[in-house]
């Protein structure tokens, strides 16, 4: 059985980096994840998945607008620069997760609070 009580520091900052990097690995259900499941023990895993949450859905809709910028004649590299922006954006805020620091994603749109 999964231990109930709080997590302990360090556990927040692997598990709130996690959140980020989930990103990068394309795998957009893991902030809600350890939202649903480490949320309710520990509020900076909380903040970093609702964070990481709304950054992903935010570049899932910035990538859907670049696929159809880059189909009317913009090119591939429309793509790119959304997913290279995701890409450093996640990892600087899971290097300030590991910090110990809150981080918030500009431009992102907030769908959790």
């Amino acid at each position: 059985a999964l231990d109930e009580g709080p997590l302990q520091p360090r556990e927040e900052r692997v598990y709130a980096a996690l959140a980020h990097l989930s990103q990068i690995a394309g795998i957009v259900l893991a902030p809600m994840l350890l939202l649903a499941t480490l949320g309710p023990r520990s509020v900076y895993v909380d903040s970093h998945a609702k964070e990481a949450f709304n950054h992903q859905l935010t570049m899932v809709l910035a990538f859907v607008v670049a696929v159809v910028v880059a189909l009317r004649g913009a090119g591939p590299s429309v793509l790119g620069v959304v997913a290279a922006y995701g890409a450093i954006l996640a990892a600087v805020a899971a290097l300030r997760s590991l910090q110990g620091a809150y981080f918030r994603y500009p431009l992102a749109l907030r769908f959790l609070r």
